[in-house]
């Protein structure tokens, strides 16, 4: 038989009667038998490897495991139970019968809480200091109330930013919803039957309907301007980008003036009409560019 020396560790170092504790046996032997059997990893041993009938009285074995902890080094790792207070003594193991690998345990020491505080008498029973589960409640809240500090703190610094978003995506919205409705206005009004109209009442409603535009879209009065008057708010509202695209609406109105008061009667306007239509509807997407002015 072979005797193996062994340095032990206990773990936890101070051991109770019902604390789970494990005993790390840790000794140096070369074994072609022990190497092929931790080659992959940590292996379980039988109960039935302990030399002697175990005490179940005084202790209990949950496990017997083997790894190996590098070359011809290995560790024997016995958990268990204690039910009695100071020493307890576990039976010799034999780790292979043909080989006679034998392991001496060293006493163990369960300690004694009663013995510690000097305390003769048990006191009452006293509930739990936090009911299961509320560490995990309170580590979730502070997380969620720091991940929430985060956000209010980014929210006042970008304050400016973000409200000037939500201007900017409202007056978006409201762009789109405006040039819906006129680009629904003047189909319905191009579609219809011409043959009782002329050039100069089409030029009348084209207008009014872009009038319209122009005063929700600019919150100017263009309705009651007269197209001198447009050409003046529009000069004043001109930059240098939108220079060519004002130009191109008062050119609009003066284009629609002169059917209006000139004395040439085009009793067919349908082409004029639907050509006046474009006109207003690529006018209309330009200025649909225009964020500020």
């Amino acid at each position: 038989m072979v005797a193996i020396k062994s340095q032990q560790v206990l773990i936890p170092k101070s051991v109770y009667i019902g604390d789970q504790a494990e005993l790390r046996c840790t000794f140096k032997i070369s074994s072609d038998y022990l190497k092929s059997l931790t080659q992959n990893g940590s292996v379980e041993l039988a109960l039935s490897g302990f030399s002697d009938n175990l005490n179940y009285e005084d202790y209990e074995i949950l496990n017997v495991q083997l790894y190996s902890a590098g070359v011809d080094y290995y560790v024997l790792s016995v958990n268990f139970v204690p039910w009695k207070t100071d020493y307890i003594k576990l039976p010799d193991y034999c780790i292979n019968e043909e080989l006679k690998l034998n392991l001496a345990f060293e006493k163990i020491e369960v300690k004694s809480l009663l013995r510690e505080k000097n305390t003769t008498t048990a006191r009452g029973n006293v509930g739990p200091l936090l009911l299961p589960g509320t560490i995990y409640k309170i580590y979730g809240t502070s997380v969620a109330l720091i991940v929430l500090l985060i956000v209010l703190i980014r929210v006042f610094v970008k304050r400016k930013a973000i409200a000037s978003f939500i201007k900017k995506r409202r007056i978006l919205r409201k762009y789109k919803k405006l040039k819906k409705n006129i680009i629904k206005n003047l189909k319905t009004f191009v579609k219809k039957d011409c043959s009782c109209l002329n050039l100069r009442e089409d030029s009348v409603k084209l207008q009014n309907l872009f009038r319209n535009y122009l005063t929700e879209r600019f919150e100017k009065p263009f309705l009651q301007f007269s197209t001198v008057e447009i050409g003046n708010a529009l000069d004043r509202m001109e930059t240098k980008r939108f220079e060519a695209l004002f130009n191109a609406v008062k050119t609009f109105f003066e284009k629609t003036d002169f059917f209006r008061y000139s004395f040439i009667e085009v009793e067919k306007s349908e082409p004029f009409k639907k050509d006046l239509f474009l006109q207003i509807k690529l006018l209309i997407e330009q200025l649909e560019s225009i964020q500020e002015v």
